[in-house]
Parts: C-alpha cells; sequence; structure tokens
C-alpha cells in the first residue's frame, strides 16, 4: 500500500523495525515468514528514504555547519557539528522533518494466528506488537478521517 508518511515519521519507524531486530537476534527470536517478509519490504522501503531525508539533513549541516580553514564542517567534543545561524537551521530541519513522501508499506497479515505461540522477552514482543499496529494503522486513519468529516457536515 502506497502511504504519505513525513520524513521523522518514517526515521522512526525504521529505528523501530531496527531495532526490534537487533533484539529478535539477541534473542534468538524465530519470527514467522509473513512477518519477516513484511519487516524485509517495509526496511527496504524505509531505507530508501532515509537516504534521501540523509542527504538533504547534510546539505543543511554543509549550509549552516562552521568550517575550519579546510572548510569541513566542525565536530564538537560530543561528536556534534557546530552549527551557525542555529534559528536558521533549526526552522530548515523543522519543515525537513515534516515533508510528507510517499513510501510502499507492506501491511502485517494474519498476524494473531503466526504470533500466537511467538515466545521471547516481554519489551522485543512489546516493540514488534507496536510496529504491526503502528504499520497496520496505516491508510486508516484517513478513512476515519472522512468519516468524521461527513459527520460534521449533517
Amino acid at each position: 500500500m502506497n502511504v504519505k508518511l513525513s520524513y521523522e515519521n518514517c526515521v522512526k519507524l525504521m529505528r523501530a523495525i531496527i531495532d526490534f531486530q537487533y533484539k529478535s537476534m539477541e534473542e534468538n527470536l524465530v519470527i514467522p515468514a509473513n512477518i519477516s517478509y513484511a519487516m524485509f519490504k517495509n526496511e527496504k522501503s524505509l531505507n530508501r528514504v532515509y537516504e534521501e531525508f540523509e542527504k538533504y539533513r547534510l546539505l543543511l549541516i554543509d549550509t549552516y555547519g562552521k568550517k575550519d580553514k579546510k572548510g569541513n564542517t566542525i565536530l564538537n567534543e560530543e561528536k556534534k557539528y557546530e552549527i551557525e545561524l542555529k534559528d536558521k537551521f533549526d526552522k530548515e530541519f523543522k519543515t525537513l522533518c515534516q515533508r510528507e513522501v510517499s513510501i510502499e508499506i507492506h501491511k502485517f497479515l494474519k498476524v494473531d494466528a503466526s504470533i500466537s505461540g511467538l515466545e521471547g522477552n516481554q519489551n522485543t514482543l512489546s516493540l514488534l506488537w507496536s510496529i504491526i499496529d503502528a504499520v497496520n494503522e496505516l491508510g486508516t486513519v484517513k478513512k476515519k478521517a472522512k468519516k468524521e468529516e461527513l459527520i460534521t457536515a449533517e
């Protein structure tokens, strides 16, 4: 299903998927094929969007970052870029994060039956459920909004 998400939400979803993958590997958690397939496809789509976002983020850093004598952007002791005109940078970065992009997301099908016997750390399983819920709710928000618009129009 093709949906529109902000860069910020794409990055959050991608980080949640990666976090789940690491935790499930640490626990040797065997994920059913239908869930693994959807995770793989979503990570692939999200990675494309993340690379695009990162390109724009680095362009902003290059534009507003303090430069050394050689023209390289300066990193401080905390490994963070030093930014000149912080207000302008923050405004443009916020706009970038809120920019919506079209992305192909694969819903998780037949989840209850395939996960019913899954055993693992409760935090890892909770993360899995939150990812599944977030993805499966994509696309339904607009339908609900249209229904609410009809109700208020009466």
